[in-house]
């Protein structure tokens, strides 16, 4: 394995690593497994070193485990595939909208990245349309309302943007008009019946927990 510590780590001696196998509360676990890598690559092995590593990998990846759980945890187990694929196109957007104006400075003469406020305009954009595919992903309501709406009022500078992309290149317009027509999808599954009805739903059950204590 290659890590931050490998290059410093061959210049020291066996005990060195050693030492560091043996005191792994004192170093990041990077830093241990490195070091155990670079005994192995010397023909050290011995049980000792081979259970230090089995314990820091059983680690690694029992938090990889609850950390993955603990985003499933957030995600409805019924939510319907519209929207779960909505949310999905809306990342798939968030992505072009990251690539365009990388495009834009490679094959025009505008640089969009030497202005700051194109710059934070390019990242704020993005970065709230990948978090309301998040929310999205999550079955939250107000993201999928806050999202039509945004790509609606976008949707009205289409006919203007698109044309002045394709004359700028046809590969920007193409995607320009990719991204746009991904939006229009992700709309389009977000209120199909089996996405209107999972809402609905959503929407009832308070409403039922409230009857509940009420009675």
């Amino acid at each position: 394995m290659t890590t931050k510590f490998s290059d410093k780590f061959k210049t020291k001696t066996d005990s060195d690593l050693i030492q560091i196998i043996e005191n792994t509360s004192s170093y990041q676990r990077e830093a241990v497994l490195t070091a155990i890598s670079e005994l192995e690559s010397r023909g050290i092995v011995n049980e000792d070193i081979i259970s230090c590593k089995n314990k820091i990998q059983s680690q690694i990846q029992l938090e990889n485990q609850n950390q993955q759980l603990t985003v499933e945890s957030k995600i409805p187990t019924d939510l319907p595939n519209t929207i779960s694929n909505s949310a999905k196109a809306i990342y798939l957007s968030a992505a072009i909208g990251i690539i365009n104006p990388i495009l834009v400075n490679l094959l025009t003469e505008i640089d969009n990245f030497s202005n700051p406020t194109n710059l934070v305009i390019i990242l704020v954009s993005t970065g709230i349309l990948a978090f309301l595919g998040y929310d999205i992903s999550l079955g939250k309501n107000w993201a999928r309302i806050v999202f039509t709406i945004l790509c609606g009022l976008g949707f009205l500078m289409v006919p203007f943007i698109i044309p002045d992309t394709f004359r700028l290149n046809p590969i920007i317009g193409v995607l320009s008009l990719f991204q746009a027509i991904l939006q229009g999808f992700a709309i389009f599954l977000l209120f199909k019946s089996e996405s209107r009805n999972w809402y609905k739903k959503q929407k009832e059950k308070p409403n039922k927990n409230t009857a509940h204590n009420n009675i």
